[in-house]
């Protein structure tokens, strides 16, 4: 890749190989992998540790040392992987997702790592539309509901009704962007799903 900045937002459904396939075109392009998904997953986790509630998880939220790295996550110094994965922090992700003030919160921590990195891949639900507009380029991933389901059977189709809420949500609500380029997964292996991003990455005369 020349020196030309580079930013490019994946999005897209639970299940359809956003973190699988950022992580390897990140890769690929040589640049850093941010998963903002965890920034949710950290929020979910001192919700589950305080008994909080939603309304003031905010505010706690700010009280704590915030730390992602590609798709880890450190709360306090501290890396806490099985925790963010375990299914009592899954099932808190709609509720803490739909809050604006948190939403607030984290969009300022997302565009700070993104500033910091320069040229990133960026994965999430929101990023083509809200956290990152001027992202080039933009990809929006989708699979059969049962393929998603077969990928992630530790959440099972509580998935699929996570990604119904978060289409329904007032707050930065789980769709494709206008320009981005939607790409069906089902029956693509990660490596395929990648080849086609870069063919879209170095096709000549980009931006």
């Amino acid at each position: 890749m020349d020196n030309q900045q580079l930013v490019v937002a994946v999005d897209g459904q639970a299940g359809a190989g956003k973190s699988s396939v950022s992580r390897r075109l990140a890769g690929e392009l040589g640049v850093p992998f941010l998963n903002t998904g965890v920034f949710f997953r950290l929020a979910a986790l001192i919700m589950a540790r305080t008994g909080c509630t939603v309304d003031g998880l905010a505010v706690e939220f700010a009280a704590h040392e915030i730390g992602v790295d590609g798709d880890s996550g450190i709360l306090d110094g501290v890396r806490v992987e099985e925790e963010l994965r375990s299914l009592s922090v899954a099932g808190l992700l709609p509720k803490v997702a739909a809050d604006p003030q948190l939403r607030a919160a984290i969009l300022v921590l997302e565009r700070r790592w993104v500033a910091a990195a320069g040229s990133a891949v960026v994965e999430g639900r929101d990023i083509g539309t809200v956290v990152l507009p001027d992202a080039w380029p933009k990809f929006y991933l989708v699979a059969r509901d049962d393929v998603r389901v077969s990928r992630r059977p530790e959440e099972g189709r509580k998935l699929l009704a996570r990604d119904r809420h978060d289409m329904e949500r007032e707050a930065a609500p789980l769709q494709a962007a206008e320009d981005a380029i939607v790409i069906d997964t089902s029956d693509m292996g990660v490596r395929e799903v990648v080849k086609r991003m870069l063919l879209v990455i170095e096709a000549p005369g980009r931006g």
